[in-house]
């Protein structure tokens, strides 16, 4: 009767013979002893049997090398064949070899250890009706990390020339890990008859850790080529292994040309197609990029097989740079343009179509290598005549004025043509005729605000300004809103664009500036007012006037900024230090007044301490970086005490004796920080923040390092 091992104890000389095992591990790494069961006379199925044992243990002994991650799943590890199944970790099947033998593994950890296993292997068969076996027992000592192997190869194209294909991006990844790596095939074979390595070109070493991989090649011509899905790759400690690898190719590219015409002018390319844009989709999806700018271009069409694919193509914007499909599913023109969804071989319309195509109307139709071309037809947006003068402000006449135009405000868009900005220019009696789109044939008669044209006016007018000064300034007219404008109307005229060319009201500025913490008055304080700046005098006042006649600074509200090297900054507008407060009121032809006060700036000095966390003992070399809350850095090294002192470095906010309920300052705090690490690698960085630096203090920072893995 065959005896089921599988449950069995050691015998009294296993145990001897284990003992001795266990004081020889750390030297040999693997033990076994053979036993043969009570089976009768010894035949060559016994030859055999020992055979099969003797692989099975290099077997097992190899998989557990691999790395560490194979030596502790061995427990889950099953020979292909075994009835209970489970993973075959890469054993081989020898049933094909040995045809009748099956052959059993059992691994256990012994005595608990993580470090060594039980491994025992049975070899069964049948013999003159009677079944056999034969087991193996060995101890199995946790394997080191194995040296790093390597995958090299050569990538081919699997068609007739069976050429060496470049660029490809050969992927490696570690089965049961997390470790990946990636190279590219090149044009040429190495000396090994490859074209890929993924050796470390720097040092020249092997990196891939020694295990089960499985590889990836890709290229935008060819069919993906997995290799895990054939048996994984095993690379081995210090060996290399070589891989072929054949891509199949994809289908040609197939290419589609699109050329902008001017279908009023014999279908020649416009005159240009700025400010829109061509696009092409596949089943209401933007298949590529849309292309902007350009009046003729073509996309390139990838296959994965050999179907025919179809597209719409369309237009964007036409109408910015003067150009719209004629005639339109909405308006008279389709200020959009064209779309092949819509517009038909046989120039009829399909409106219920989308404009970007759906399944049942994507019709621009392309083979694999074919090349096909399509004209888009548009046609210059319909144009019409306005008129009108341009005056000042007390009815004269403005001569030289330039006449610009806007699109509906729904787009905002300049009125150009052929990439050119279209514009009038008035004669010396203020008059001018503008020639501009018919914009009602494609934009609603409804809603003048967003839908009509929009004019202005622009010159360069003499005015008087601060200071009783003669000057000259680019004034725009008030916009108008110019509709409907329809194709056919007669001339339209639009009235007067009036420049404004009232004098500039202006006003002057005075006020006292102190220190805060004293309450004395401020002297060399730089005040700043729209870009003037005045300095104020040994009684903390300043004054914006002019040097004769008339008030400087133009009326109205204006922001004011107080500056001086030994204060923090204020300005009305708020910033880190004092809230947000009033602007400075300037009044036409009066003097307004506007004071302020400043807080001094104070400063500390910071002693870092950088200690080893483990021994407490100075770490010196390393990197200190100080970090205030302005974003000034401090960087210095430690010395051989550890330590590094940073002097006058400025205080955190608020200060300690800043008065607190004044609306005037802003609260919110601000803190420095410290960053330390050290070139070595051998510590982990650390930051900490530094909440608290008073006017005048000396503080001392400790910061203590873990060495990396925390040893």
């Amino acid at each position: 009767m065959v005896k089921d091992i599988s449950n069995r104890g050691l015998t009294f000389i296993e145990v001897i013979v284990s003992m001795i095992v266990i004081t020889l591990i750390s030297a040999t790494s693997w033990m076994a002893i053979t036993v043969l069961a009570k089976s009768g006379q010894i035949s060559q199925n016994y030859s055999n049997a020992v055979n099969i044992l003797n692989q099975s243990q290099e077997e097992v002994e190899r998989i557990s090398r691999v790395s560490q991650i194979f030596f502790d799943k061995l427990e889950n590890c099953n020979f292909p064949t075994q009835e209970i199944g489970g993973d075959t970790c890469g054993f081989e099947d020898i049933s094909l070899s040995f045809p009748g033998f099956t052959r059993y593994l059992e691994v256990s950890e012994e005595n608990d250890s993580t470090e060594l296993k039980r491994v025992l292997i049975t070899v069964r068969w049948n013999e003159s009706m009677q079944s056999r076996e034969l087991y193996s027992i060995a101890l199995l000592s946790r394997p080191p990390d194995p040296l790093p192997g390597n995958i090299i190869g050569i990538v081919r194209s699997s068609g007739p020339s069976n050429s060496i294909v470049e660029n490809v991006t050969i992927s490696a990844s570690l089965i049961n890990g997390s470790e990946t790596h990636a190279t590219r095939s090149q044009i040429v074979m190495d000396e090994k008859g490859a074209n890929f390595d993924f050796i470390d070109t720097d040092s020249g070493r092997f990196v891939l850790t020694a295990g089960n991989w499985a590889i990836t090649a890709q290229h935008d011509s060819y069919y993906p080529f997995v290799h895990s899905d054939e048996p994984q790759l095993i690379v081995e400690a210090n060996q290399e292994v070589f891989i072929n690898i054949e891509l199949e190719p994809k289908p040609d590219d197939a290419t589609i040309y699109v050329n902008v015409v001017d279908h009023t002018n014999n279908d020649y390319l416009v005159d240009t197609f700025n400010s829109a844009s061509m696009s092409i989709y596949k089943n209401g999806s933007l298949f590529l990029p849309r292309v902007y700018n350009r009046r003729e271009t073509s996309f390139t069409i990838p296959f994965e097989d050999a179907d025919q694919q179809c597209f719409t193509l369309n237009t964007y914007d036409a109408y910015r740079s003067a150009y719209a499909a004629f005639p339109s599913c909405s308006y008279i023109y389709d200020r959009e343009g064209w779309s092949s969804s819509i517009y038909q071989e046989d120039g009829s319309l399909v409106c219920s179509n989308s404009r970007n195509g759906h399944t049942s109307s994507d019709r621009i139709c392309v083979s694999p290598a074919e090349e096909i071309t399509v004209d888009i037809p548009l046609s210059p947006v319909p144009e019409v005549n306005i008129y009108g003068r341009v005056i000042d402000s007390i009815g004269n006449p403005i001569g030289g004025a330039v006449i610009q135009a806007l699109w509906p405000r729904s787009d905002s868009a300049y009125w150009r043509k052929g990439g050119a900005l279209q514009t009038a220019t008035t004669q010396m009696d203020g008059s001018f005729v503008f020639s501009v789109p018919a914009v009602q044939a494609m934009f609603p008669d409804s809603n003048p605000y967003n839908n009509y044209l929009r004019v202005w006016a622009n010159a360069r007018v003499e005015l008087r300004s601060c200071c009783d000064t003669l000057t000259k300034q680019n004034r725009n007219s008030a916009t108008k809103e110019v509709g409907p404008l329809n194709i056919g109307d007669s001339d339209r005229n639009i009235g007067d664009l009036i420049i404004s060319t009232l004098d500039i009201s202006c006003g002057n500025v005075t006020g006292k500036i102190k220190n805060d913490f004293t309450e004395n008055p401020l002297p060399d304080v730089t005040a700043i007012i729209y870009s003037q700046t005045e300095i104020t005098n040994g009684l903390g006042k300043y004054i914006y006037d002019c040097p004769e006649e008339g008030y400087r600074l133009s009326a109205g509200n204006a922001s004011f900024i107080a500056r001086h090297n030994g204060y923090y900054e204020y300005r009305s507008d708020g910033n880190n230090w004092y809230n947000r407060g009033p602007n400075v009121n300037i009044v036409a032809n009066e003097v307004s007044e506007y004071d302020a006060v400043l807080w001094p700036r104070g400063y500390g000095n910071i002693e870092v301490i950088v200690l080893d966390e483990r021994t407490a003992m100075p770490v010196p070399g390393s990197d200190v970086v100080l970090k205030t809350y302005t974003n000034t850095l401090y960087n210095d090294v430690t010395n051989s005490s550890g330590i590094v002192d940073f002097v006058g470095v400025e205080e955190t906010w608020p200060p300690a004796d800043l008065p607190t309920g004044n609306s005037y300052y802003n609260y919110g705090e601000r803190i420095h920080s410290v960053n330390v690490s050290h070139t070595s690698g051998v510590y982990l960085p650390v930051n900490k923040t530094i909440s608290v630096l008073n006017k005048g203090e000396n503080i001392t920072i400790t910061v203590y390092l873990k060495t990396q893995g925390g040893l």
